[in-house]
């Protein structure tokens, strides 16, 4: 089942510490390519994304482009 634009926007994290635990999580599961995905859409959706992140999450980012 695909969801549509209204659904996908109230699944997503809406504060930066939502996007952290959600970031976490996807890395603990080893589901990295969602991680990655949502690394990006973190750093699209607050400016100075990465100085908001943990030093640990800081340092794995700074391997993401």
């Amino acid at each position: 089942m695909k969801l549509n634009r209204q659904e996908v926007a109230a699944v997503q994290p809406r504060t930066a510490d939502e996007w952290i635990a959600r970031i976490r999580t996807l890395r603990s599961e080893d589901r990295l390519p969602d991680a990655i995905r949502a690394l990006a859409d973190f750093r699209a959706a607050f400016d100075g994304a990465d100085t908001l992140l943990p030093q640990d999450l800081r340092d794995w980012a700074k391997t993401v482009r």
